[in-house]
């Protein structure tokens, strides 16, 4: 992307497209403007110019100074773009990225097909402007990136062995362009190669390298070999985190919720869409506020299943914010997305599908906002002695099972309802065992009785467990648990088998 500080721009902020816009070096109006938009350039506004200077011929131009920060959200997507093609990506200095193609020509057809694919996909990452080069290294690739610049949205490939066929008619302009090298650098090789009469790189490739060298140094052996056609610079790829992330600047405040979510709308747009081309999901956001008070405010959501649902995701933050707004006025955001490959699950002809995993989320995170969060979640048993003992874990539905059948007829099962609290009750006893019950709307004589289960348990605590249980059946039908609490010295009925 030869234009980044632009595209990194116009890729943040969609209502600069197809308006004359500059953006220059700084904020000041003596800052010297570095790139131009299409309709700029028809104004007769131009690179180098000041910001008075470009807004004198153009008065309708929009001058910004360029966002570090937006550059940085633009080179990522560039190597996102290139790790959707390719696992093995270097990310270069800035607007720079190289991918390697070796055995990538079988799945995608020829070269030219490939570049192809590379801006279509480009396209839809809204990062305009870029320029394709397919060599057998990366200087020469940078090079015929750079050559696609005149033809923006072509592909330029230097086939193998005519690599200095392909060379020799440049301007030597073009090759210090993409030699990499300091911008001084290339200043004072361009005045000795002028001096010599050069002009070409077919020029430069018919000298000798020792006597290139001798006068001209490293950089002058570098730039010769890329006149050569040689390649001098290796290829190190480097592992891809699966963090995904975007920011928003908010100036001068954003105090409601509805412009904070309309803003982290255009950051997530531009997030699903680098996780579309990774194929990935998210599987966790990580919401970071920048308030007026210079206190950090950070959220993290969790999302039940992978997705790329972009409405569903905004739900969870509005969620979020809504049940706990932010205490101060909002200055900036960042976005991050914790992604993973997406879980495919094939849906069963005799069952019925369960619920769809995002109005899941939905659902859990209103029922956080009007409970509180550590209300709202999935009992787990403790591994403990104490009746009862649980904790609530995340909800996670269990996929639907077939039910157990025997001979043809479905399995039948008690079910227990738990009185929560207990109920106190009088229990008679009749040879150690319950005879009567009395307790609140529980009635009877027993008529059968199971038990005693007893557990003496946890001494060393201030509560200790001292229990004896037994399920009974009183005269009515009515099947019960009853517990002998003896730390208590009472009777209580704990549940109700249905």
């Amino acid at each position: 992307m030869p234009d980044l500080p632009l595209f990194a721009l116009l890729r943040a902020g969609p209502d600069l497209r197809d308006r004359p816009v500059v953006v220059t070096g700084g904020p000041g109006r003596a800052s010297p403007v570095i790139a131009c938009s299409a309709e700029a350039l028809e104004q007769n506004v131009r690179e180098g110019m000041t910001a008075a200077q470009a807004g004198a011929v153009c008065p309708e131009l929009l001058i910004r100074p360029r966002a570090a920060e937006l550059e940085r959200q633009a080179q990522s997507t560039l190597a996102d773009l290139a790790h959707a093609f390719s696992p093995r990506v270097e990310s270069g200095s800035a607007g720079l990225c190289y991918l390697e193609a070796t055995g990538l020509y079988p799945v995608f057809g020829t070269e030219a097909r490939l570049g192809e694919l590379i801006l279509e996909a480009a396209a839809k990452l809204d990062l305009a402007g870029l320029c394709v080069g397919l060599a057998a290294g990366k200087g020469l690739a940078r090079i015929a990136a750079h050559k696609g610049e005149t033809t923006r949205g072509n592909v330029a490939i230097i086939p193998p062995g005519q690599e200095r066929a392909f060379l020799a008619p440049l301007p030597l302009s073009r090759l210090l362009a993409a030699s990499g090298l300091d911008p001084s650098e290339q200043d004072r090789l361009s005045r000795a190669l002028a001096g010599w009469g050069l002009y070409t790189a077919g020029d430069l490739a018919r000298l000798s390298a020792g006597a290139v060298g001798a006068r001209l140094g490293q950089p002058g052996i570098r730039l010769h070999w890329l006149a050569r056609g040689e390649e001098p610079e290796p290829f190190t790829p480097e592992a891809r985190p699966l963090v995904f992330e975007e920011r928003l600047e908010a100036e001068p405040g954003i105090q409601t919720l509805e412009p904070l979510l309309f803003g982290l709308r255009g950051l997530l747009d531009r997030l699903v869409n680098r996780l579309a081309c990774r194929g990935l999901a998210a599987r966790r956001m990580v919401l970071d506020l920048e308030l007026e008070t210079r206190r950090g405010d950070r959220r993290r959501l969790e999302v039940s299943t992978p997705t790329r649902d972009t409405a569903g995701l905004l739900a969870l933050i509005r969620l979020e914010l809504e049940r706990d707004p932010p205490g101060a006025t909002v200055q900036g955001a960042a976005l991050t997305l914790e992604s993973q490959a997406p879980r495919a699950s094939q849906f069963d002809l005799f069952l019925p599908a369960g619920p769809a995993p995002l109005a899941l989320a939905a659902t859990l995170a209103r029922l956080a906002a009007l409970l509180g969060p550590e209300r709202v979640g999935a009992p787990e048993l403790l591994d403990s002695h104490a009746a009862d003992a649980f904790r609530l874990a995340a909800f996670q539905p269990d996929p639907a099972r077939p039910r157990d059948t025997r001979d043809g007829m479905a399995a039948h099962r008690l079910g227990f309802r738990a009185f929560r609290p207990p109920r106190p009750a009088r229990v008679r006893l009749a040879r150690g065992r319950p005879a009567q019950v009395r307790a609140k709307d529980l009635s009877g004589r027993v008529c059968r009785a199971a038990g005693p289960w007893r557990t003496r348990a946890l001494w060393w605590e201030p509560w200790p467990v001292d229990r004896e249980e037994w399920d009974v059946e009183l005269q009515d039908g009515a099947l019960l648990r009853l517990a002998w609490d003896g730390s208590g010295r009472r009777w209580v009925v704990e549940g109700e088998y249905d």
